[in-house]
């Protein structure tokens, strides 16, 4: 019945649903493609992991990343057994904008941020988490995720990152909403992945 049909088919508007609904959608009602475009990035990493969807349709929008992109990692000294990962893609997000409930918790920062604000496909991006994640000292048993990536970027480590840390060695991960107000700090409780 919806089988050709797309959940989300408008990308200009914010699709904030429950997991349970996208659920619904593809099992009792048949949808096989979902667009990530507008869906906050806890969802889609929770829609994605779990392979909701048959299809995804990531953004439309996106640039091929220039040849000098560089991904800036910042590592703590120390990790503790829950580590905060901090990605800064179309934009740059800082450890103040953190809920005060991980501040104790070790923070890894990965900055891909420019000035032009402009929304890449970023290899280096990519590549940079999955070897930040499956170098995480083996003590590290939870991660919080607190990213500014646009779609495509978020698909991918998804697919690519996260789709097999819980089934390695990290028993859970969190991803935390960005607020929309200034200054968009992230909101102090995470939406659990697995």
């Amino acid at each position: 019945m919806n089988k050709e049909a797309v959940i989300n088919p408008d990308n200009n508007i914010y699709h904030e649903h429950s997991y349970i609904a996208y659920c619904i959608c593809s099992k009792f009602l048949d949808y096989k493609q979902c667009r990530l475009q507008g869906v906050p990035i806890p969802m889609q990493i929770k829609l994605v992991t779990n392979g909701a969807f048959e299809k995804f349709i990531i953004d439309d929008g996106i640039h091929a990343a220039p040849k000098k992109d560089k991904a800036r990692v910042t590592n703590p000294k120390n990790y503790t057994s829950t580590v905060n990962l901090l990605i800064s893609d179309t934009y740059k997000v800082t450890v103040q904008q953190l809920p005060r409930t991980v501040l104790q918790f070790s923070t890894v920062e990965i900055n891909r941020s420019s000035d032009d604000y402009m929304r890449y496909n970023s290899e280096e991006l990519i590549k940079t988490v999955i070897s930040i994640i499956r170098n995480l000292p083996k003590t590290v048993m939870e991660l919080n995720l607190f990213m500014t990536t646009n779609s495509t970027n978020t698909y991918r480590i998804a697919k690519e990152a996260l789709a097999t840390a819980g089934r390695d060695r990290i028993s859970h991960i969190y991803v935390f909403q960005q607020e929309r107000e200034e200054p968009r700090n992230f909101e102090a409780k995470g939406l659990k992945i697995f």
